[in-house]
């Protein structure tokens, strides 16, 4: 077999390997996460949600590389070729063969990989139509990408993933008062300028790569995070918190959750009491620090340098 053809294949058996062992830890403690978690303000709990769902894909390609890069140096480049100082080994220099049960672990990743871009191109699908027929029936814009559709329904939501826009139908404008309405189309503002409904698309994508469970609960509190978020957002900008608190039970009253396919962010949906508990709370909870996201990235480029030779020689001390 030709030597990057090998390369390739021993690459997609590592990251199928790491990725299906940061799912099971995931698994295991998506619980104690979600506990931990919750005692941060909606936004960092957001990034940490994040975080968490892209652990197994993201961990596993990362590792993957680390263990792959050292063996470009290596006469056969196989990142699990055993003994590469062949005056230092006890026995022969062996070059790992993939076996048959690896070969199914590899095309177990990549159907899960292409099922998962089918799913999310799906998904895209659905809204974009959806967002082109709402462009074709609705003539009305309550405020900057706030569009009225006209239905017996009382409905509030956002869909679409780049050019995303909030609806509201005429049925929950009548039962409304003025102060209610604008409380409901700032809070679907705000989660279209925080695009929430494209992180939602991509958070569903990534958990594909979570067990059952562990995907439920992220999909779950992630959605609730955007919520209280959303909810703060225009808290703030009011300075009335509790008006926020009485529209979100008047709208309680009047809908249920919105049940669909395509990706949304719905003003009711979500855990009320947390909702208007939020919203009342004193302290909105632990903040992360100040350019966490950059120090997190720059901690990982540095550890992918640093430690890729020692990750490749334990890998293969383990595995051959």
């Amino acid at each position: 077999m030709n030597a990057n053809i090998s390369l390739v294949m021993h690459f997609l058996l590592i990251v199928s390997v790491l990725t299906l062992g940061l799912g099971v830890a995931c698994a295991l403690t998506v619980r104690l996460f979600l506990r931990w978690s919750s005692q941060f303000e909606p936004h960092s709990r957001i990034l940490l949600l994040r975080f968490f769902t892209a652990l197994p894909l993201s961990g596993g390609l990362s590792l993957g590389i680390m263990v792959s890069l050292p063996s470009l140096g290596h006469v056969s480049k196989l990142p699990l070729d055993h003994c590469h100082n062949p005056g230092g080994c006890f026995l022969q220099p062996v070059s790992h063969m993939l076996n048959v049960g690896e070969l199914a672990m590899i095309m177990g990743l990549l159907a899960l990989i292409a099922w998962a871009t089918l799913g999310a191109f799906l998904q895209w699908y659905r809204a974009y139509a959806l967002v082109r027929q709402i462009d074709a029936v609705s003539h009305t814009i309550l405020a900057p990408r706030v569009r009225l559709i006209e239905t017996t329904q009382p409905l509030a939501f956002s869909l679409g993933l780049f050019n995303s826009i909030a609806v509201l139908s005429t049925e929950l404008v009548r039962a409304l008062t003025p102060q209610q309405l604008d409380i409901v189309c700032a809070h679907e503002q705000a989660h279209l300028r925080y695009h929430d409904t494209g992180y939602q698309w991509a958070m569903r994508l990534l958990c594909m790569f979570h067990f059952p469970h562990a995907r439920h609960g992220l999909l779950a509190e992630h959605a609730l995070a955007m919520e209280l978020h959303a909810d703060q957002q225009v808290a703030e900008h009011l300075q009335n918190p509790i008006a926020v608190a009485e529209t979100i039970v008047a709208m309680q009253r009047l809908m249920k959750p919105l049940n669909t396919l395509v990706p949304l962010c719905q003003f009711i949906g979500s855990a009320l009491e947390r909702r208007v508990e939020n919203l009342l709370a004193q302290s909105p909870g632990r903040h992360l620090p100040k350019y966490s996201v950059v120090v997190g990235l720059l901690t990982v480029i540095v550890v992918m340098t640093i430690g890729a030779v020692p990750l490749h020689n334990a890998l293969e001390a383990i595995v051959i």
